[in-house]
């Protein structure tokens, strides 16, 4: 995490027994792919946008979304200023979150939806990617036209969303998010999973009840047993590396669940992949057909 926004997260998560420092300190090692030919990244490997939890910051995702990267896909994680805890841009200045009220929460999907489509703008202009990436970084840039998205909570939400409203959006993943404002009515046609934490279904939020007869394309509900809301994120690893949940507060395991950290990131990633896979490389393995031996935790609901 930059500076800034890593002395803001150990604060905040100091009060669930992370120490100080932690997230100053943390690194990920992550590898760079040579361009060869003249094919550039992003025609080798499909654009997938990520979206986090209201309140939360996206380097708090940043294994995950390395995780699915790892796969095959160019993945872009996106902050949304106002919404989540703490945005710092490269001058240094940041942006807060505020403390949205329940009426302001379809404003915030119908904005998150619209950042989503703005980032799928950037990465449509040849321009763009020129500038980032160096007019002669490789033989040939491609503009990207297609993409499909996997958030969690309220970003699941804002997927959601986006689905209805831009064509360029194939598919997305909802993690654990309940749905908000008028995409529960909307719906779309295309492919979305839904994967819940434990206990949360089609049965228990009245949302996903409500969104459900919306979907009218391709559509799995799934459940991740022992699980919990932010063991859709980096957190239940983080925790692991400090020597397990048990050595955090009681009460912790409420927030990230049970699950080693390092399983619960392979368990997630993969059936993220096998979604994407589905959506962007039009193969569809065994992994969505129902439910796996090698993954006994993930109960098939729908």
């Amino acid at each position: 995490m930059p500076s800034i926004t890593a002395s803001y997260e150990d604060a905040k998560y100091s009060a669930y027994g992370i120490p100080i420092g932690t997230f100053k300190n943390l690194t990920l090692e992550t590898c760079a792919v040579a361009s060869s030919g003249n094919r550039h990244q992003s025609d080798a490997f499909p654009l997938v946008l990520f979206s986090g939890a209201l309140g939360t910051s996206r380097y708090l995702y940043n294994t995950m979304a390395a995780t699915v990267s790892s796969a095959g896909f160019t993945v872009i994680s996106v902050d949304h200023p106002y919404d989540t805890d703490i945005v710092e841009f490269p001058s240094g200045e940041t942006a807060l979150g505020l403390n949205l009220s329940d009426a302001q929460i379809p404003l915030a999907v119908e904005t998150r939806a619209k950042d989503l489509s703005f980032v799928i703008d950037q990465f449509s202009s040849l321009d763009f990617l020129q500038s980032l990436l160096g007019r002669n970084a490789c033989g040939s840039v491609k503009a990207v036209g297609k993409a499909a998205a996997f958030a969690h909570s309220l970003g699941g939400a804002g997927v959601i969303a986006a689905l209805s409203n831009d064509s360029r959006l194939l598919g997305g993943v909802n993690l654990d998010g309940s749905v908000f404002g008028s995409a529960v009515e909307i719906g779309t046609n295309k492919p979305v999973l839904l994967f819940g934490h434990e206990g949360k279904n089609l049965s228990t939020d009245s949302t996903w009840a409500d969104l459900w007869p919306h979907l009218t394309g391709w559509k799995k509900e799934l459940e991740l047993i022992g699980s919990a809301h932010y063991t859709f994120s980096d957190l239940p690893l983080i925790a692991t590396k400090l020597g397990g949940v048990g050595m955090l507060p009681e009460g912790t395991v409420n927030l990230i669940g049970s699950i080693d950290g390092e399983r619960a990131m392979n368990v997630i990633g993969k059936y993220v992949e096998a979604f994407l896979d589905f959506v962007l490389n039009r193969s569809q393995g065994k992994l969505l057909d129902g439910e796996s031996k090698e993954f006994p935790e993930v109960k098939f609901v729908e």
